[in-house]
């Protein structure tokens, strides 16, 4: 853990609402912004936080320094520590610095290849309204972070500082914009040359050698590049080449007075990486500048049009100086001259503030990319070899809960990417998921889809094989994520194979358990009348559910062990009275399990006699065997075509297949597919639909009857 203040030398940009609004802004990025928290302040929301610190820090008006301090706490790669402890980690600091009563905005960002935390102190204090300045803020910054790695048990930091601010500067320089700095090129290539040096003359040639010049300015030396221009102290390039301790070794400064052949010099070229650059930076200087040249451009157009401006002002100024100075009332001269100078003012002003937008404007549009910057730019817009040169820059990979495999396979979209090459998907259940090229680690907070879309991502990316690796909560949470989104994928660890398998095995059970148990409670829903919940008849074992799967491949119909059908007069067995064989008997086969009538199924009057001729009474689907394959087919398009329009909010009744005997009126007929289907019910209650092979003539409205055996008639008048 690293913590480190972030000074603002102008005080101009020293604002509290602006450093907030930079640290709050999502930047169109949905793992940048985590938790926002404020401290000591009596608001309740972070609006108005901000308008009690601004009036806190308003109340001193003695002080001319910066009053806020800016504060960035990061932790090593992996790490993502608790809102306890961050908030622990928080509170101690600020405690150590002196600052702990003070009011603060600390704000968690996910966006970068290490978790950070921002904290933006007020160093006014809320009661005495007094500046509270730390001293030698990085000694107590550094102890505190030694401590708080400690009580936390997070992975430890050396904290100990070996160079001084500028070469600290330096380093930052490198790892923002990804270009070698002066002092780093001269560390990796010449350092120990120049400190061998025994004289001004050998260190002087050393350094020409190496395409750098020593100087003498003020009261020190300084390092110039003799190509580039860039100037660095020698005493921040290391401390033994201060002017005090060369004197000591060399004696008096001797300046350099004859010339060396360079063999190399100092560039400002990429860092060097395992990737080459060449063609990439060659491309981001050729951008870079012609992005310069139209923004020269953009800036002369608009100064033009400045000028444009003031001129058609001044020359309507000067025509209006002339109409006034024609009137003869020297009162109304006055008064108009005045005006006159007021619109002037007012029109100048406006002038300036149109020019001043229009730049800022451009300024925004176009502004200078940093190498590493553009690197990222190209790279969310698709550049493969612009993501691959961000990867070079870092050796550390994703760490944590992760997953990874053998065969990489390039994947065609991206989303927000890091400067550390990291690609972190924006859009769709797989938003939150980052993918450094060797490992996809899933967001703090992806729910169930997110996980199921995280193996379907690391199957694409990475084969049928993976590597799972974190705790064994995470383990156990992918298994589930590859049983229940039926993700077919093989995981190299035995133990978690056998999990899945155990867990596919129960997943099969449960999945052949509510079959049966949805087979058990559709053959129990019988209304009154014999029909089922879905309005189909069940009367007859055999042919039940051949209306409703379609199934007309079946075997015999069971033996006449109906309670409505007329048994069947066998033949007399031969050997009567005699020991017969097994074969000679007639066997009842039940091929398929039957519905049972159960004690709930029994209507109230089963028990008393019917009236003669009542097709209600029949319980059993008694007529359906005898239509083929096409007529069932017709009648079931026929009925989902009715029933969609229904569906649309249009005014017909429901219709449903003719599943028993029944006297109702005949309502018409219809022809789908060649087949005539017979239409017979109420309109205002329901449609029954029936195929017929023999169609006959009927009227509308006219009473007919479906006999037991299918037959359609006209209804008999019963005599009194």
């Amino acid at each position: 853990m690293i913590a480190k203040h972030i000074p603002i030398r102008s005080l101009k940009k020293s604002d509290f609402v602006n450093l907030v609004n930079y640290i709050t802004d999502s930047q169109g990025n949905i793992e940048r912004v985590g938790a926002v928290s404020f401290t000591n302040c009596h608001a309740a929301n972070i609006d108005i936080a901000l308008a009690e610190i601004i009036a806190t820090q308003q109340m001193n008006t003695r002080s001319k320094s910066d009053k806020t301090f800016h504060l960035i706490v990061s932790f090593r790669p992996g790490e993502n520590p608790s809102s306890t402890i961050l908030k622990d980690v928080e509170s101690s600091i600020a405690a150590d610095l002196g600052l702990g009563e003070h009011q603060r905005v600390s704000v968690v960002h996910y966006d970068t290849d290490n978790v950070h935390m921002h904290i933006a102190i007020n160093k006014i204090h809320p009661d005495k309204f007094i500046i509270v300045e730390p001293f030698q803020s990085y000694r107590k910054l550094s102890n505190s972070c030694r401590a708080l790695e400690i009580k936390h048990s997070l992975e430890t930091d050396n904290h100990i500082t070996r160079q001084i601010n500028s070469a600290g500067r330096a380093n930052d320089m490198e790892r923002h914009s990804g270009i070698e700095s002066l002092v780093g090129w001269i560390r990796r290539v010449c350092i120990n040359e120049i400190k061998a040096a025994d004289s001004w003359t050998k260190l002087h040639d050393t350094l020409a050698v190496n395409g750098l010049v020593l100087h003498k300015k003020g009261n020190g030396l300084v390092i110039e590049g003799m190509d580039s221009g860039v100037f660095v102290k020698a005493s921040t390039v290391d401390r033994v080449l201060s002017k005090t301790k060369l004197e000591q070794k060399l004696g008096p400064f001797e300046a350099l007075d004859n010339s060396i052949k360079v063999k190399q010099r100092y560039e400002k070229r990429p860092l060097r990486t395992r990737v080459n650059t060449d063609g990439l930076y060659n491309l981001y200087r050729a951008e870079q500048e012609f992005r310069n040249r139209f923004k020269l451009q953009e800036y002369q157009r608009l100064r033009e049009n400045k000028s444009a401006d003031f001129v058609m002002l001044n020359r309507l100024n000067r025509l209006k100086r002339v109409v006034i100075a024609n009137s003869k009332n020297y009162l109304m001269r006055k008064v108009l001259y005045q005006q006159l100078n007021r619109s002037l003012r007012t029109n100048i002003k406006k002038i300036n503030q149109k020019y001043k937008a229009q730049k800022t404007a451009l300024k925004g549009r176009h502004l200078r990319l940093t190498w590493a910057d553009w690197l990222r730019e190209q790279a969310e817009a698709g550049n493969i070899d612009a993501l691959k040169a961000l990867r070079g820059r870092k050796d550390h990979r994703l760490q944590g809960n992760t997953l990874s495999g053998n065969d990489l396979h390039q994947m065609e979209g991206t989303g927000a990417v890091t400067k550390g090459g990291t690609v972190t998907y924006q859009t769709g259940a797989t938003a939150g998921i980052r993918d450094d090229g060797q490992h996809l680690k899933i967001a703090r907070n992806i729910n169930a889809d997110g996980v199921i879309a995280a193996l379907k991502l690391a199957q694409a990316r990475f084969g049928n094989t993976l590597q799972i690796d974190g705790t064994e909560a995470f383990k156990m949470l992918i298994v589930k994520a590859a049983v229940v989104g039926n993700v077919n994928v093989t995981f190299s660890d035995a133990a978690l194979e056998q999990q899945k398998f155990k867990l596919l095995m129960e997943k099969q059970k449960n999945v052949i358990q509510q079959r049966i148990r949805e087979n058990r409670q559709s053959a129990r829903r019988f209304d009154s009348y014999g029909n089922g919940s879905d309005g189909f008849g069940a009367a007859d074992r055999n042919n039940a559910r051949s209306w409703r799967r379609g199934n007309d491949n079946r075997p015999e119909q069971k033996p006449d062990a109906g309670a409505f059908r007329t048994p069947r007069s066998n033949p007399a067995t031969t050997g009567y009275n005699s020991v017969r064989q097994l074969s000679d008997i007639n066997v009842a086969s039940i091929v398929q399990q039957s519905p049972m009538l159960l004690q709930g199924d029994a209507r109230n009057y089963m028990d008393k006699r019917q009236p003669r001729g009542t097709a209600d009474a029949l319980r059993w689907d008694v007529f359906h065997t005898q239509l083929t394959t096409e007529q069932k087919a017709a009648a079931e398009q026929y009925i989902k075509e009715r029933m969609e329009k229904k569906t649309k909010g249009m005014a017909i009744p429901e219709h449903r297949p003719l599943s028993r005997p029944m006297k109702a009126k005949f309502l018409g007929g219809r022809n789908i597919n060649g087949i005539t289907l017979l239409l017979v019910g109420d309109v205002d209650t329901a449609v029954y639909v029936m195929p017929v092979s023999t169609p006959k003539r009927f009227k509308v409205g006219e009473t007919i009857t479906i006999s037991q055996a299918g037959v359609v008639s006209r209804a008999r008048k019963m005599k009194k």
